[in-house]
């Protein structure tokens, strides 16, 4: 955990400390704003220069979130997002749901939705080292 309360940390030393601690996952746990309320859904980004397992990390997590949650799946997506850029680790930005969808925000205000979504992440992250360790 980079941090357990409201502290803003830049995005580079959030890097720092994952980097830091020679970590071997880094994962953003985000929710979502567009301008558009009706807009909606789950995403899960990499960067856009990620290697194939890290790209792997993505799609288990994503995948078993959507399984959890019920939104709608908008798939994963590539970006240069800090976070994603300045890990040495494979890294992946969820972001869980919109804020500016008034019924996505009911849902992440919800302690059942946040630990669906958190088993979610959870499941992703065992795929991906079942995986990792069969091949």
């Amino acid at each position: 955990m980079t941090r357990e309360n409201d502290r803003f940390i830049p995005l580079t030393g959030r890097a720092e400390i994952a980097n830091t601690l020679n970590a071997d996952i880094f994962v953003s746990i985000h929710a979502n704003s567009h301008p558009r309320i009706s807009v909606n859904g789950t995403e899960t980004y990499a960067h856009w220069d990620a290697s194939k397992e890290n790209w792997a990390l993505a799609w288990y997590v994503q995948s078993e979130m959507i399984k959890r949650i019920g939104l709608s799946d908008k798939g994963l997506k590539a970006a240069n997002f800090s976070v994603l850029r300045n890990t040495e680790m494979p890294a992946i930005l969820v972001e869980s749901g919109f804020l500016s969808n008034p019924t996505e925000e009911r849902l992440l205000k919800s302690d059942s939705f946040q630990q669906k979504v958190a088993e979610g992440i959870v499941a992703g992250i065992s795929r991906y080292y079942q995986e990792k360790k069969a091949n």
